[in-house]
């Protein structure tokens, strides 16, 4: 007979189930009562064979490692050209999940690259053309600045060339004669320290003799680095004989020459070139 909690298999007699200790009377003599939990169970849990055989052999701990697959090389290229493989393919999904909408999406997207790539390219050419501007205005800057510190160059003066390309005189030569470059000067005006060479400031005269008997007008006209010339203060001449000068200070490094020219009338427009003298002004 069986238990009616648990199904064990109950010994003749026995007033309790020896597997979970519920009371049976109805193993004690006479036909069991109808179980209230319906038809007995089953006996007690067997748990089933194993699925997976039995064990194999541990693990042999100096047999080689098994070959690793082989994986073959990525393809050289830039990171941009990944990044690009990557978006495409999102894309494609996209299009895939969204159809028609994504066609526009892609093309949405190709007109901004589109866009961005012909900014960027308008973009260089402009840094590159302000570039060239600026190389070229640097070069006009450095060659203005060069041209500055640069004087103009001009025609040495000579003796025997006038600067005002006037022709020499015989009369006036020969009443205004000994024509000489000095630094300094006697009290009768005749030359003391004859020179050609001037420091800044320093007072440069041009000395002459008078011929006597002969009137009329002296005047100088002085030159520097190749100007037009200026014209100086003249003198009248009293027709005695003796000594006269001009002066001129200059400031700063120069070549000069001066032309004496002997004249009639008081504003020397009928003036004729007696001499010219040429000089220098050093920069100390």
């Amino acid at each position: 007979m069986q238990c009616n909690q648990c199904g064990y298999l109950l010994p003749a007699g026995a007033p309790t189930c020896p597997q979970c200790g519920s009371p049976t009377p109805y193993n004690v003599g006479g036909a069991p009562p109808p179980s209230q939990y319906g038809p007995p169970q089953p006996g007690p849990y067997t748990p089933p064979p194993p699925q997976y055989g039995p064990p194999g052999p541990p693990p042999d701990p100096f047999a080689p490692p098994p070959p690793m697959p082989y994986a073959p090389p990525p393809r050289s290229g830039s990171g941009a050209g990944i990044a690009i493989t990557v978006t495409i393919s999102i894309l494609l999904a996209v299009l895939l999940i969204c159809g028609g909408g994504g066609w526009l999406l892609l093309a949405g997207i190709q007109r901004d690259n589109a866009s961005h790539a012909q900014a960027t390219a308008t973009s260089d050419a402009q840094s590159t053309a302000d570039s060239q501007d600026a190389d070229a205005t640097s070069t006009a800057l450095q060659a203005t600045t060069q041209a500055e510190l640069t004087p103009t160059p001009f025609p040495p003066y000579s003796e025997s060339h006038p600067p005002s390309g006037s022709d020499f005189s015989g009369t006036a030569q020969s009443i205004l004669t000994n024509a000489q470059m000095a630094s300094a000067v006697y009290s009768d005006n005749q030359p003391k320290t004859l020179t050609s060479t001037f420091s800044p400031y320093q007072t440069i005269y041009l000395s002459y003799k008078l011929t006597p008997g002969n009137t009329g007008y002296a005047f100088p006209k002085w030159y520097q680095n190749g100007d037009s010339g200026k014209w100086g203060k003249g003198v009248a001449l009293s027709g005695r004989s003796g000594y006269g000068y001009f002066s001129a200070t200059y400031y700063g490094k120069s070549q000069g020459a001066v032309e004496l020219y002997w004249c009639t009338k008081s504003d020397c427009s009928d003036g004729q070139l007696a001499w010219v003298r040429t000089f220098e002004v050093t920069d100390s």
